[in-house]
C-alpha cells in the first residue's frame, strides 16, 4: 500500500484516493470472519460442557462479555501503541494517513502476541482437567463399587440362602 501511494503521489495527501481496489480487503476479513465463527463455536462447546449445570446457560453471555473485552482491549492496544511510537515527533505505527505510519508493525506485533498466546493457550490446555474426563473417571469408580457391592451381597445372599437350607434341612430331619 504505501509503494503504491508513494508511486501515485497521494501518500501525504489526506484527501487523496489511493488506487488500490476494495477486494484487498476480501481475504483478511474472510479469515477474521472464520476465526471469529470457529471461536465461537469453541467457547460455546467449552462453556456447556464444562461449567457447573447451575450456571450452563450464563455460557453464551460470558461469550459475548469476552468477544466485547476483546474488542476495548483491542482498541485500548492500538491507542497505547500509537501513543508509544509517536514520542520524539515521529509519526505513530497507525496513522490516520495510513501510507504515512508503520501499519507493518503493528501487525507484528500483533503476531507476536498471538504467538505467546497461543503458547499460553497450549500450557493451560495441557494441564486443564477436563470435567468430562473426571466425570467418566468417577462414573467408574463408582460402577466399580456398585459392582462390588453387589457381588457382596449376592455372596451374603448365597451365605443366607444355604444356611437357609441346612437349618431346613436340619429341622425336617
Amino acid at each position: 500500500m504505501q509503494k503504491v501511494s508513494w508511486e501515485t503521489n497521494t501518500a501525504e495527501n489526506p484527501n487523496a484516493t489511493v488506487p488500490l481496489p476494495v477486494w484487498w480487503l476480501l481475504i483478511p476479513l474472510t479469515l477474521a470472519g472464520l476465526a471469529e465463527t470457529t471461536v465461537t463455536v469453541g467457547q460455546l462447546d467449552l462453556f456447556y460442557q464444562e461449567v457447573p449445570d447451575s450456571i450452563r446457560s450464563l455460557g453464551a453471555g460470558f461469550v459475548v462479555a469476552a468477544s466485547g473485552i476483546g474488542a476495548f482491549l483491542g482498541s485500548l492496544l492500538l491507542s497505547v501503541t500509537n501513543r508509544i511510537t509517536s514520542r520524539n515527533g515521529k509519526n505513530p505505527w497507525v496513522d490516520h494517513i495510513i501510507s504515512i505510519g508503520h501499519a507493518d508493525y503493528y501487525f507484528w506485533l500483533l503476531a507476536i502476541l498471538a504467538a505467546i498466546d497461543f503458547i499460553a493457550f497450549l500450557f493451560f490446555a495441557h494441564i486443564y482437567k477436563y470435567k468430562i474426563e473426571t466425570e467418566s473417571h468417577m462414573r467408574g469408580s463408582l460402577v466399580t463399587r456398585a459392582a462390588t457391592r453387589a457381588k457382596n451381597n449376592n455372596n451374603e445372599l448365597q451365605n443366607l440362602a444355604t444356611t437357609h437350607q441346612s437349618e431346613s434341612t436340619a429341622t425336617s430331619i
